[in-house]
């Protein structure tokens, strides 16, 4: 009976060291699963092979990142780039209405230049139709 009970305990450890191993198979390739994603969203690829099929040496990988880091850089300046270019237009736009506003100004000043010659030919001659009718 004490041998039955003991033969029961290890295969229920058996049973135990099984279902670990599968959860254990199953974490590592969810792991390998999650790695790849990482690395395809980062758009770093799989370790690539030669054409004779070996993986490239380390100082392969080494310049990829490098060309890769310099990529990124490239296009950091490229965003650097647009958005100066982008402000350069906007302080150009800004320029284009200050000297329309600027023009629109001019004409309304000329515009009330000959308003008040006009209202000031009519009062000087008012005041020589009054003083011809003062001469009577």
């Amino acid at each position: 009976m004490h041998s039955a009970h003991l033969k029961n305990q290890i295969e229920i450890t058996d049973e135990h060291a099984a279902l670990l191993a599968e959860r254990s198979q199953n974490w590592r390739q969810l792991k390998r699963t999650v790695v790849a994603q990482e690395r395809s969203i980062l758009g770093v690829d799989q370790p690539i092979l030669a054409p004779n099929g070996v993986r490239p040496r380390k100082r392969d990988n080494e310049l990829r990142l490098k060309i890769e880091e310099e990529r990124n850089i490239a296009a950091q300046m490229d965003k650097g780039r647009n958005n100066h270019l982008a402000k350069l237009e906007a302080s150009e736009r800004n320029i284009r209405l200050l000297n329309q506003c600027e023009t629109n100004l001019d004409r309304q000043i000329e515009a009330e230049k000959e308003f008040f010659n006009a209202q000031l030919e009519k009062v000087e001659a008012e005041l020589a139709f009054v003083s011809s009718l003062q001469a009577f």
